[in-house]
């Protein structure tokens, strides 16, 4: 396992000197190597032909090393434009349709749920989470650093415990 480790910080090296990308980035797709090389070595492969094999089931760097900077290539700006035009269609689908807005639309019922879900946020969690939460989901285009999770992990686990009990 030694030598895995070596190729592993190898290849860590290498994905990070191309910049662009973060350590959490690196964290998983290291362990999609350990766990493709694990599998290909239970099969029977060689060291070499295990970590050829976990190479190959990760794909070329190169490609890999676009598709996470393409999920950070969106900006807030962008981020606002897809959503007003998502807003936009789905106003012009329903003023276009028979009867107009009025089936999709019961403003009493929009502001109803509207002030329970935020009142529930704000006496449940705190003012200062359910913002950090909020502008975590607007503002970041990737998943949240580890120490965010953390920060978070309240508002989210007493969420599942809820509807666990639920159900």
């Amino acid at each position: 396992m030694p030598e895995l480790d070596e190729r592993l910080g190898a290849w860590r090296d290498a994905w990070l000197r191309r910049g662009g990308v973060a350590a959490w980035q690196a964290d998983e797709l290291e362990d999609h190597l350990r766990c493709a090389w694990s599998a290909a070595r239970t099969r029977g492969a060689t060291d070499d032909e295990a970590w050829n094999l976990a190479l190959r089931a990760l794909g070329p760097l190169d490609q890999v090393h676009h598709e996470y900077t393409l999920e950070t290539a969106m900006t807030l700006t962008t981020k606002l434009f897809g959503l007003a035009l998502t807003v936009a269609l789905l106003l012009a689908v329903t003023i276009t349709g028979p009867g107009g807005v009025s089936p999709f639309l019961h403003v009493p019922s929009l502001v109803f749920v509207a002030l329970l879900v935020g009142c529930g946020l704000l006496l449940g969690f705190g003012g200062a989470r359910v913002q950090r939460a909020l502008r975590a989901s607007v503002l970041a285009s990737t998943p949240l650093e580890p120490d965010e999770v953390d920060a978070l992990r309240p508002v989210l686990v007493r969420g599942h415990r809820r509807a666990q009990v639920a159900a």
